[in-house]
């Protein structure tokens, strides 16, 4: 569908606009998630946060469609989830009453000499001055008046009455499958992002090396997660973020690039390959490379476990 729309405008808009919007709203995510995974339960620096939602903001000014406007609700999320982390940890003593700073300011108030070895007690114009200060705070006090003609207690309000829209069930119908599309597309867009993140982190780990391209897509657990990773992986070579090569004995190798100025504006690779890969291939992978963990790690499962 991406491959049909390349070259339709929405408004003033080209659709590679569009894709530069939401490649924008990605690279601001990951470095919010890095920052936070670096924070730790402290949260991000509000000067940090408050450049990533300044930057954020410029970018919502171009949005058009509800698919960009999911990744900014999901990038304000994790904003103000960060926000909250930050109140929790700061310092929230300020008004924690201190008994002894209370006394002292007291004293000085009353016009009792701090200095003084001798505890005086409080004069009568001493208790008089604290007396009248208090009654400003003693003011909303009732007086004696409900005791002789009983509270006086407001009636509750009758509710009102909520009239309920009937909508069209073929509009509801449809409301729904374009939700279901945009989310289903946003999670795909999600889970390449993490499997980028993920081969620049092996990328580096393993000395800023090319990484075999089987051990890094085989899940030895699951032949359905490795084929899963091989499609979320297609998406990286078409946009040009990974790059596949070969060694000297012909054994693909995968690393992470960055897209040309022609590939950012076409979308598309220069080379496309067809790969088969059935259960058979899939097991002798397995077992020729000896390959015991993934290094793509599993999503987390939302609808009990996984099936293989």
């Amino acid at each position: 569908m991406d491959t049909m729309q390349c070259h339709i405008t929405t408004g003033d808009m080209t659709e590679a606009e569009f894709e530069m919007q939401r490649q924008k709203y990605r690279e601001l995510l990951e470095k919010l998630q890095e920052k936070a995974e670096s924070s730790g339960a402290q949260g991000v620096d509000p000067d940090e946060l408050r450049t990533l939602m300044l930057q954020g903001n410029q970018i919502f000014l171009q949005v058009r469609r509800s698919r960009e406007a999911v990744l900014d609700a999901q990038f304000m999320k994790q904003v103000s989830q960060q926000a909250t982390l930050n109140m929790r940890s700061s310092h929230a003593s300020l008004h924690e009453f201190k008994p002894q700073e209370f006394a002292t300011k007291l004293k000085l108030y009353l016009g009792t000499h701090l200095n003084s070895r001798i505890d005086l007690p409080f004069t009568a114009d001493s208790w008089r001055k604290l007396g009248l200060e208090c009654r400003k705070s003693l003011r909303s006090c009732s007086g004696v008046e409900p005791q002789y003609m009983g509270a006086v207690v407001r009636a509750p309000r009758a509710p009102r009455a909520q009239s309920q829209r009937v909508k069209d069930k073929e509009a509801v119908k449809t409301d729904l499958k374009k939700v279901a599309f945009v989310q289903s597309e946003e999670m795909q867009t999600e889970e390449v992002s993490r499997i980028f993140g993920i081969l620049k982190r092996r990328f580096r780990e393993n000395g800023n090396r090319p990484l075999c391209f089987f051990s890094f897509i085989i899940n030895p657990h699951s032949f359905v997660a490795t084929i899963e990773n091989v499609f979320h992986c297609s998406f990286l070579l078409r946009d040009g973020h990974a790059l596949i090569t070969s060694d000297a004995d012909g054994l693909q190798l995968i690393a992470p690039d960055k897209p040309s100025p022609e590939q950012a504006n076409s979308g598309s690779s220069a080379h496309q390959t067809a790969v088969s890969f059935n259960l058979n291939t899939f097991e002798e992978c397995v077992r020729v490379f000896n390959i015991k963990e993934p290094m793509i790690p599993p999503r987390a499962a939302t609808n009990g476990s996984e099936r293989t």
